[in-house]
């Protein structure tokens, strides 16, 4: 099990994915094994930065799928999602070896809390969905093809496939403060004066876009 201690290893894909911006929601991002690292003064305040998470978990898919336990770890001031397998084992008909790290690179920060995970019922799809400061959510699909070792560097590829992102117009009003994932279509985010937004992907509109139906449910306490 590599926990990325070691950037010369060459089991890091470091990928930077794009700012959002208005209109279709797929864009394109790019990925290297190569980082310029920051400048620290000392050593141990790189090895803060580059490994010391903020928030971590291990996320466990359902029995049949692999990888199963995915490590997740919100590093380099809360810029960075990094998500590793942790698995010991494999089921023996998997072909190909999974990369140990994936370092996803997000224009803002990561708001604390607003990491959410969840597997579509049918097909192995890994959901994740990540709020930045900017009220960005991003979505990213992906499938057991994206883990294995050089696949989403492929030139034919389509790196877009996999990173959507969406801004709700009730940010504008509402401010947010935690998101939880229901399901791999379904959040539900709780906004700084109480309100709780519940966003539902619809597939009802264009083609190429992510779409959310979103209802807002305020919760009001009587005291009598």
């Amino acid at each position: 099990m590599n926990l990325d201690w070691d950037d010369s290893c060459g089991n890091i894909l470091n990928i930077f994915l794009p700012i959002h911006h208005s209109g279709p929601t797929r864009r394109t991002s790019s990925h290297t094994n190569i980082l310029k690292k920051p400048e620290p003064d000392k050593p141990d305040t790189l090895f803060q930065y580059r490994h010391l998470a903020t928030a971590a978990s291990v996320y466990y898919r359902p029995i049949e799928r692999y990888p199963r336990c995915i490590l997740w770890r919100v590093l380099e001031e809360a810029q960075v999602l990094s998500l590793t397998s942790v698995d010991f084992t494999k089921p023996h008909d998997t072909r190909g070896e999974f990369s140990s790290t994936f370092r996803f690179y997000f224009p803002d920060t990561i708001r604390p809390g607003c990491v959410g995970f969840a597997d579509a019922p049918s097909k192995d799809e890994l959901v994740v969905y990540v709020m930045t400061t900017g009220n960005i959510i991003y979505t990213l699909n992906l499938s057991a093809d994206f883990f294995l070792r050089g696949a989403v560097t492929r030139k034919t590829s389509k790196d877009s496939d996999y990173c959507r992102t969406f801004l709700p117009s009730s940010f504008t009003l509402h401010s947010p403060h935690y998101l939880i994932a229901i399901d791999h279509e379904t959040l539900l985010v709780s906004l700084q004066d109480g309100v709780l937004l519940k966003l539902e992907k619809s597939d009802a509109l264009p083609e190429g876009m992510l779409n959310w139906i979103w209802n807002l449910f305020n919760f009001a306490l009587t005291v009598g």
